[in-house]
């Protein structure tokens, strides 16, 4: 099994489309999250080591604004635990980079919004793309001079300001020796809607995504410098087939929803949820079909938690195929069986799900005819 950990609240920025900007937004001290002192994280990772857990992924905020995160990597270390890290990358230094390479952590992963300045900074803040592009710089380098293996790369959120990017985010990893490009759509989780709002323009509509998708794959296949390429949540099992057909690529058509079963997420105050975005979602929105329940990490062994009513009725209700009863379009389709949208999307936005599928259609129909 694999968490998802916000090891922290705190953030050194404030990103246009943070999923956890309420959340964690000092701007809401009625909903304010603390932090774990730093025994209670050990007990933590003593829990998950003993449960089974394999890989833990640190999230925040930014993980490196704890002062003490290097113990605690140290700690997951000793556990036997692979850590994972995502960042924005703008607090690290030569030391850190140095104390990071001693540890080894499996992978580190920098979040950065395109390809050049200006798409970046424009949702990260100004002046973010050169300081974490020097960063990233300072660690691949030191990482390869001293032969860390250590996976580094970039993790993109595609926006209709980097949708045009997408080969300059391949030449990017190249020339900063990379292992790994991660693409994945931004999509809106908060309820809040003002973030909602400020996000719109943002968006890529569904056949934006085909195109991006089509793109990305172009890029797969052509790579010559083994950066391994990630398509995120792009594409359903109908459209990855026909990339697989067309660009002879071995991606994996059917899809699922992982949560409740192969991941989980902690919160940076230990109450855990299927997912992240269980967390900012009210019970309505679960039809009443999932019994929601606060499981504090602290409290609770990380058995009780995957044995609880929350996680099993999540996890019938996003398996047992009633809620996709709705999707009348999806009942013709030959991937029906191995096809799961996320089941949160499905109560929220209906057949708005299948519109992805849909404009595939009308894109290679487009294609086609166009030969």
């Amino acid at each position: 099994m694999h968490a998802v950990w916000d090891i922290t609240s705190k953030c050194n920025l404030s990103c246009v489309h943070c999923y956890n900007s309420r959340l964690y937004s000092p701007f809401f001290p009625q909903d304010l999250v603390l932090d774990l002192r730093i025994n209670e994280v050990y007990k933590i990772l003593d829990k998950l080591a003993e449960g089974g857990v394999e890989t833990i992924q640190f999230l925040g905020g930014e993980p490196f604004i704890r002062p003490d995160f290097l113990d605690i990597l140290v700690y997951a270390k000793q556990k036997r635990l692979n850590c994972r890290i995502a960042t924005n990358g703008l607090l690290l230094n030569e030391t850190l980079i140095e104390e990071l390479a001693r540890i080894f952590p499996e992978q580190i992963v920098f979040s950065i919004e395109g390809a050049r300045r200006k798409s970046n900074d424009a949702i990260r803040g100004k002046g973010t793309f050169d300081r974490a592009i020097n960063n990233l710089k300072l660690l691949s380098n030191y990482f390869r001079d001293n032969r860390v293996k250590t996976i580094i790369g970039i993790q993109c959120t595609l926006t209709r300001a980097n949708k045009n990017e997408l080969a300059e985010m391949v030449n990017l990893c190249k020339e900063l020796n990379l292992d790994l490009l991660g693409f994945e759509p931004l999509q809106i989780y908060s309820q809040d809607p003002s973030q909602r709002n400020k996000l719109k323009g943002l968006i890529l509509d569904s056949l934006e995504l085909v195109k991006a998708g089509e793109k990305i794959a172009a890029l797969m296949s052509s790579n010559q410098n083994k950066i391994e390429i990630r398509m995120g949540t792009l594409g359903a099992p109908r459209f990855i087939k026909y990339l697989n057909q067309k660009y002879g690529m071995k991606l994996q058509v059917g899809r699922r929803c992982p949560a409740a079963s192969d991941i989980f997420y902690i919160r940076a105050d230990a109450i855990v949820h299927p997912c992240n975005y269980c967390s900012d979602l009210d019970e309505n929105i679960f039809c009443q079909k999932v019994k929601k329940e606060k499981l504090d990490l602290r409290v609770l062994s990380f058995e009780e938690v995957v044995d609880s009513e929350y996680f099993k009725t999540f996890y019938y209700f996003a398996h047992n195929g009633e809620i996709f009863e709705q999707l009348l379009y999806c009942k013709k389709c030959e991937c029906y069986e191995i096809c799961e949208p996320c089941p949160l999307d499905v109560v929220r936005f209906g057949d708005r799900v299948t519109s992805q599928c849909l404009n595939f259609e009308k894109y290679r129909k487009e294609a086609t005819e166009a030969i």
